[in-house]
This record gives structure tokens, C-alpha cells and sequence, in this order.
């Protein structure tokens, strides 16, 4: 009878133990649990959302990338539309300042060549009135001389603007 008694007494102790750890030791170890489920799966969910956050993140960057690459690419054309331009206004006032100088130059030159010409002309006639004047000073009266030199110097001057 020992055994049966002892075994009665391990079973009373066993089920008093039971039911304390059930009463007492297992709640807190089961809300211990959970809370470590609850922060465990929350943790996970907050992971879920960050991993879709930097994916929305990761596509919201190459949207703006592209954007930026398509606007600095419309901003190079544009620059160089600009320089175009410039370059084309340069070359086109530097044509017509070229054209102003040239022909202000042979405005120049044709000024002068005329007036060199009527000194020419006059320089022409002095000496042919010298040589008149030494050559023939006997021979033909005064009226007679002004009529020939005369018409010497039309005949130069004819001469110098035929060359004109």
C-alpha cells in the first residue's frame, strides 16, 4: 500500500502544481508570448511597409532622375539654339560692318583718285601754259594763247575722266 499512497500523494502534488502553474506561472508566460508575437509580427508588418515605402521611394527617384535628365537635356538645346543665334548675329554684323568699311574705303579711294586726278590736271596745265609761255611767246597774241590753253586743259581733263 505504500506505493498507492505515494502515488496519491505524487498525484495531489502533481495536479496542485498543475494547477498553480495553470493559475499563476502560465498566464504570464502566455502574455509574455504574445506580446513578443504581437511585437514580432508588427515588426514584420512595419518591414513589409518599409520594404514597399522604398520601392515606392526607389520609383519616385527615377521619375524625378528622368524628369531632370529630359529637362537638362531641353535646357542644352535650348543653350544651344542661343549660341547659334549669336554666332549667326555675329557673322551677320560682322558681314555688314565689313560691308560699311569697304565701301566706305572706296568711297575713300575714289575721293582721292579724283582729287589727285584734278592735280594732276592742274599740274598738267601750269606746265603746258609754261611751256606755252616759252615756246611761243612771240608768236601769238594773248587771246590767242588763253584759247589754246584752254582748250589743252579741256582735252586733259576729258582724258583724265575718260580713265575715270
Amino acid at each position: 500500500m505504500d506505493l498507492n499512497i505515494t502515488l496519491l500523494g505524487q498525484l495531489i502534488t502533481f495536479s496542485i502544481f498543475v494547477w498553480f502553474t495553470m493559475r499563476f506561472v502560465w498566464p504570464p508566460i502566455l502574455r509574455v508570448m504574445q506580446e513578443r508575437e504581437q511585437r514580432i509580427a508588427s515588426g514584420l508588418e512595419a518591414a513589409e511597409h518599409n520594404q514597399r515605402e522604398l520601392a515606392r521611394s526607389r520609383e519616385e527617384i527615377a521619375q524625378c532622375l528622368q524628369k531632370a535628365q529630359q529637362q537638362a537635356a531641353v535646357i542644352r538645346q535650348q543653350a544651344q539654339q542661343q549660341a547659334d543665334q549669336i554666332v549667326e548675329k555675329a557673322k551677320s554684323e560682322a558681314r555688314d560692318k565689313s560691308k560699311r568699311i569697304i565701301s566706305k574705303a572706296r568711297k575713300e579711294v575714289e575721293r582721292e583718285l579724283l582729287e589727285m586726278r584734278k592735280q594732276a590736271a592742274s599740274m598738267y596745265a601750269e606746265d603746258v601754259i609754261l611751256l606755252f609761255e616759252k615756246i611761243m611767246p612771240t608768236h601769238f597774241n594773248d587771246v590767242m594763247q588763253h584759247a589754246l590753253i584752254h582748250e589743252s586743259i579741256k582735252d586733259v581733263s576729258k582724258q583724265f575722266n575718260d580713265k575715270q
